[in-house]
């Protein structure tokens, strides 16, 4: 295809278009020599197009006022060569069966021409070079049927014009620096076509000259959606370019009407009367956000359609009772989970939940509602239908009438909706190494890989609520590093330990407060951040009511509430089956993963690791420790072993310190154990090293090394001495065979007294040293031995089994050996002596 030969333009307002209807004879009407010429042309047929006659009767001297702008309007276009014939033919034939000359013919008869052109010449651009010649010859702009408006564009205006205007557009709509909508080429057709439409329209091609009525009329050209959305583009494009007002989304699109408020309701299954009651309590109390105001008022409507159904006689507050309050109360306890319930266009009701009754919490917030509801009346008059109402007097308490049961209190309790931490590890893991190719096999993909990877790693790392995140701000991302930051030793801290923290939002608990965040997820923050599009003007926050620069911003719009929940989580659940063949599903048995389900796995998970209980509270935003069981789940695993650290059957006992002993060396005790009191309430000590594994605890007067009270008295008072608590665990040997029958006792028979390390040990003048004997030494090592052996196979082995048994009369023939030996001693042993039982 030919170009138009490149113009010089040095303005925009100098544009000229490059034929001037002013310079032709434009009469509509035929004279009577421009008819015949026009009927001689008529009548050749078909085939004889190609030939000197065809010429010679295109030429003749009474067509050149009708035939000199045609052919002008073919050279300017230089599509086919060859097609000039064809094109000048059709154009006499059409204006001689309609006897007027082209000058006068409407735009259903140009578009009828161009058809038939179409059909008889197709690929001569007889078509094509029809609707050039009505667009710069008669205005008329013919882009129906089978042609697109860019083609023209190009034809009118130089190929190289119109791709300069539109690079214009096409960087502050698709550049990093603009307003980031992602670019493919339908998408770029559309936008193109929907450019050189307006340039058309405005017989211009330069955008600095577009007006709002040239938009407005390419808005009514514009039928399919798509062409639609991407003149929103454009339009949003003209106003950053300042080519037009930021009023033209008003002009071309209207003003935005403000959707009827969400408490004018207008069924009738609600008094209109009661309705008026709520309206204003609602209207006029400012208590909440707007999700909170919501929830009561459908409370409330809901307590207007059960008087309706039940009481109709009662319209308003003032005639409620302590009677119609208590029956209130009991059928909202019994109701189902769709009695009375507003039935919603968009969510099918579900009838096998009809049966099904009410939890315990929905229970509490419906009866809580009105219970504030009539509360709110008695503390301040309300503009009720116009007027102002008193104050409500009740004879009755709703606190007491309306207060919710207490045995559905009890119902209500924490209920962490914690995740299976592997599946939550996986899922950290795809947000982690979220990639472009797990995007394109995602599919529906509207933002760049960098958002993505940045909204997920502060889901499944930051423990923050969808609004939190969707309502981050530029710069909210801190690093605290520097060369002269240095550690507790004074020893330069390293880069990789720096730390990173995010600023979290003015949330419905608290103000704005920082968290420490992992620092790959502030470098996915700082990346989108370097990557978002600078042309986003500011928008209110709903929660600070001040301009504000929102980090997770496009197209000039605010992430969606349902992002997480519609779009990243559901990513991240298959990007993780792509990972490992057990997939995460978007449900468990607990429902459906939500963005809020974070929070709870990510504090049970930190607890499960140690973090204190105020550190966990801050890092949810909480400025109390009250809140957290609805978040932490409790680790059973965990209770576990810390009640199994405080087994009934260990003791802490009081013991001595004898620091002074320790001075003076070894061989000296220096650790006396309390064994107790006795009736006098006098203390009696052991010396024994061994105390805590001694299986002889409850026969220590018979010991060497127990101590009276009179000497435990005296030890008391030596100077440097210090009380400390010891922590004295059951004896192994003893807790092993706690569950066997006879065998703890047989235990403790057979095993001898701990051993006195020197005579320094020996307090218990009532028991003499214990004899040399070597033989009698190595027998009771060997039965030591013996009982260790029994210890380790009674768990094992059945106990009535041979070899048990063999091993049992070997311990009791050797443990009668040694008491056989020890009666054989010079001095024997006092048993006469009572049992220490408050030892």
């Amino acid at each position: 295809m030919g170009k138009l030969p490149a113009m010089q333009v040095s303005r925009q307002e100098e544009w000229q278009m490059p034929l001037y209807q002013e310079q032709y004879d434009r009469s509509p009407a035929l004279t009577p020599a421009e008819r015949e010429a026009l009927a001689e042309v008529a009548i050749l047929p078909p085939s004889c197009h190609r030939y000197d006659l065809v010429r010679k009767v295109l030429s003749a001297e009474a067509l050149t006022r009708l035939l000199r702008p045609l052919q002008d309007a073919y050279d300017l276009k230089q599509c086919h060569p060859g097609g000039r014939i064809p094109y000048l033919r059709h154009m006499c034939l059409q204006m001689s069966q309609m006897n007027k000359s082209f000058w006068a013919w409407s735009k259903e008869e140009w578009l009828n021409g161009a058809t038939s052109a179409h059909i008889t010449y197709k690929k001569t651009g007889v078509a094509i070079t029809m609707r050039v010649t009505a667009y710069l010859l008669c205005g008329l702009l013919i882009i129906e049927d089978r042609y697109f408006a860019a083609h023209l564009a190009r034809l009118v205006f130089g190929t190289t014009e119109v791709a300069r205007e539109y690079q214009k557009v096409a960087t502050v709509i698709y550049g990093s620096d603009g307003l980031g909508y992602m670019r493919n080429r339908t998408r770029d057709n559309q936008l193109q076509a929907t450019l050189v439409l307006a340039m058309l329209i405005n017989r211009n091609p330069h955008i600095e000259v577009f007006t709002t009525e040239c938009l407005q009329a390419t808005q009514q050209l514009l039928t399919y959606y798509g062409y639609q959305q991407v003149f929103r583009w454009m339009i949003r494009a003209l106003v950053y370019l300042k080519i037009v007002e930021e009023t033209a989304f008003a002009d071309l699109f209207g003003s935005v009407e403000e959707a009827s408020a969400w408490w004018e309701y207008t069924k009738l299954d609600v008094d209109p009367t009661w309705l008026a009651w709520v309206q204003a309590y609602i209207t006029q109390t400012v208590r909440g956000d707007e999700h909170y105001r919501k929830g009561e008022f459908h409370h409330l409507l809901l307590a207007g359609r059960w008087l309706k159904r039940y009481h109709p006689e009662i319209v308003e507050p003032a005639q409620w009772n302590e009677p119609i309050g208590y029956e209130y109360v009991t059928w909202v306890c019994q109701a189902k989970r769709t009695e009375l319930v507003l039935e919603s266009p968009r969510i099918p009701r579900d009838t096998s939940q009809a049966q099904v009754p009410l939890q315990a919490k929905t229970i509490n917030d419906r009866i809580g509602s009105v219970r504030r509801f009539f509360l709110a009346l008695q503390r301040r008059p309300y503009q009720v239908s116009g007027y102002t109402a008193q104050r409500l007097v009740l004879p009755w308490d709703p606190l007491e009438v309306l207060g919710t049961p207490e045995n559905i209190k009890r119902q209500i309790g924490p209920n962490p909706r914690t995740l299976d931490p592997a599946w939550w590890q996986k899922l950290t893991w795809a947000a982690a190494t979220l990639s472009a190719q797990d995007l394109s096999a995602y599919g529906g993909i509207m933002y760049p890989l960098a958002f993505y990877r940045a909204v997920a790693l502060v889901w499944v790392t930051g423990a923050r609520r969808a609004d939190e995140i969707r309502r981050l701000k530029i710069g909210c991302v801190s690093r605290e590093w520097a060369p002269e930051m240095r550690d507790e030793d004074g020893n330069q801290v390293e880069p990789e330990e720096h730390f990173a923290y995010l600023r979290i939002p003015v949330n419905k608990k608290r103000g704005e407060f920082w968290i420490p965040i992992p620092t790959y997820t502030a470098d996915a923050i700082e990346m989108w951040e370097q990557l978002r599009p600078k042309l986003q003007g500011p928008q209110i926050d709903s929660k600070e009511h001040k301009p504000t620069e929102y980090l997770f911003m496009m197209r000039n719009q605010l992430m969606g509430k349902k992002f997480l929940n519609d779009s990243i989580i559901p990513l991240l659940c298959q990007i993780s089956k792509l990972v490992d063949e057990d997939d995460v599903p978007l449900r468990d048995a607990v429902g459906k993963i939500t963005s809020h389900r974070a929070r709870s796995t990510l504090a049970t998970w930190l607890r499960s690791n140690g973090l204190s209980l105020p550190y966990i509270a801050k890092l949810l935003g909480y400025t109390d420790l009250k809140s957290l069981p609805w978040y932490m789940r409790e680790d059973k695993h965990r209770f576990a072993r810390e009640v199994r650290k405080h087994n009934p059957l260990n003791r802490m006992v009081t013991a001595i310190l004898d620091t002074e002993a320790i001075k003076r060396g070894a061989g000296k005790p220096a650790v006396f154990y309390y064994l107790g009191t006795g009736e006098d309430g006098r203390p009696t000590l052991c010396a024994s090293p061994d105390y805590s594994t001694c299986v002889h605890q409850m026969q220590c007067r018979k010991c060497e090394m127990f101590v009276e009270a009179e000497q435990a008295e005296v030890i008391e008072r030596r100077p440097g001495t210090l009380i400390i608590e010891v922590h004295i665990p059951t004896p192994p040997l003893v807790e092993e065979n706690l569950n066997q029958e006879g065998v703890g006792e047989e235990i403790t028979k057979c095993l001898p007294a701990p051993e006195v390390p020197t005579p320094a040990y020996h307090f218990n003048k009532n028991v003499p040293p214990r004899s040399s004997d070597a033989d009698l030494q190595q027998m009771k090592q060997d039965l030591e031995a013996l009982t260790a052996e029994w210890a380790e196979k009674a768990g094992k082995f059945d106990l009535r089994s041979v070899a048990m048994k063999s091993l049992k009369k070997r311990m009791a023939a050797l443990a009668a050996k040694i008491e056989e030996r020890e009666s054989k001693l010079p001095v024997p042993v006092d048993s006469s002596l009572s049992t220490d039982q408050n030892s």
